[in-house]
């Protein structure tokens, strides 16, 4: 089980959170699991949620707050993302970070990793 905090700027719009391999790294719509949480509430400042039953293997989290409800992670020239955005090990970067800088490896023993959103 992989369980995590987000912590979030604001409430305009929901947070996605997606578990993906290499092989999805660089790809929009395609990810091992998803999940999606309303934050329309103004109280809510962190989402907290959990992955089950991950094979062992090398991955990585990215979040991003979804401002314009279009399920893409939105960019400014194609690099520099217009959205709050964040990965597995807190890396931090204006533009996508490279795979091997957010991954970690999910094994039986594999517990709690935060996230904190950029920008």
């Amino acid at each position: 089980m992989i369980k995590k905090r987000i912590l979030m700027f604001d409430s305009k719009g929901p947070v996605h959170v997606r578990l993906i391999t290499e092989k999805e790294f660089m790809k929009q719509d395609e990810y091992v699991e998803s999940l999606i949480f309303n934050t329309e509430k103004p109280e809510i400042s962190e989402v907290e949620f959990s992955f089950e039953n991950i094979p062992a293997g090398v991955y990585a989290i990215i979040a991003f707050q979804d401002k314009n409800n279009n399920g893409r992670l939105d960019h400014i020239l194609g690099l520099y993302p217009s959205e709050p955005f964040g990965f597995s090990w807190k890396a931090k970067a204006k533009m996508l970070p490279r795979f091997k800088d957010i991954s970690f490896y999910v094994n039986k023993d594999t517990k709690d990793l935060n996230i904190d959103t950029a920008r």
